[in-house]
């Protein structure tokens, strides 16, 4: 028998870093944000919500390539992260790769079939694809 999956624990010191690092990256402190987070790093770098929020800050910074580095890497340690699996969709759809969106978003839905953002955001990339049916369909599911 195998252990239960799910996501590593956090130790207090960790949750800390990581929720002073949150409150800074709502208030818009980025700078506050950024030394709570490297130091989150340097006691989980291998966590993957550490990882998702770097891609976070990275993201709020405009620094997409960081950011789906950091998110790319998150998903190597726990690949079913729903967030990350759609702030990456987010990141190709800006790139204007929608089939690389879709899948990501595919994924985040068979990981959380009921979220709507997920729903919402593939109802916008089979948009722009032409792909009106499932379009609505998708727009549809993510407003029920």
């Amino acid at each position: 028998m195998s252990a239960p999956q799910g996501p590593p624990a956090l130790s207090p010191k960790l949750q800390k870093e990581l929720s002073k690092a949150a409150e800074a990256l709502q208030s818009n402190k980025l700078e506050e944000a950024q030394r709570h987070l490297d130091a989150a790093y340097r006691l989980a770098p291998g966590n993957p919500e550490v990882n998702y929020v770097r891609g976070l800050l990275a993201d709020r910074k405009g620094d997409l390539a960081a950011a789906q580095s950091s998110w790319e890497r998150t998903l190597s340690l726990d690949p079913k992260h729903g967030l990350t699996l759609q702030a990456l969709a987010t990141i190709m759809a800006r790139k204007g790769d929608f089939v690389s969106a879709q899948g990501y978003l595919e994924r985040a839905l068979q990981v959380e079939p009921n979220s709507w953002r997920a729903h919402e955001l593939l109802s916008i990339v089979l948009f722009r694809q032409a792909n009106f049916a499932e379009a609505v369909n998708q727009a549809e599911r993510s407003s029920s």
